[in-house]
C-alpha cells in the first residue's frame, strides 16, 4: 500500500513570494515598479487627508479658542 504524503498547505503570500524571487532581476523590478506606481495615487490621497485633517482640527481649535474670549479683544487686534 502506498503512503500518502501531506503537505502544508502554502499561503498564496508564500507562494507569490517564492515566484518573485525566481524571476529574473528585469521581472523583478518590473513588478516593483508597477506595486510602487498602483499605490502612489493612494499614497498621495492618504496624505492630502491627513493634511486637510490637520488643517481642520487648527481652525476648530481657533474658533473654539475665540469663542472663549469677549468680543472687544478680538476687534482690538485687528
Amino acid at each position: 500500500m502506498a503512503t500518502l504524503t501531506i503537505q502544508p498547505a502554502t499561503s498564496p503570500l508564500d507562494a507569490l513570494l517564492a515566484h518573485f524571487t525566481s524571476s529574473s532581476k528585469s521581472v523583478q523590478r518590473a513588478f516593483t515598479k508597477y506595486i510602487i506606481e498602483a499605490h502612489a495615487e493612494e499614497v498621495e490621497a492618504r496624505r492630502q487627508q491627513m493634511m486637510m485633517k490637520e488643517s481642520l482640527t487648527q481652525a476648530f481649535k481657533e474658533l473654539k479658542e475665540g469663542k472663549a474670549r469677549p468680543v472687544e479683544e478680538l476687534f482690538n487686534e485687528l
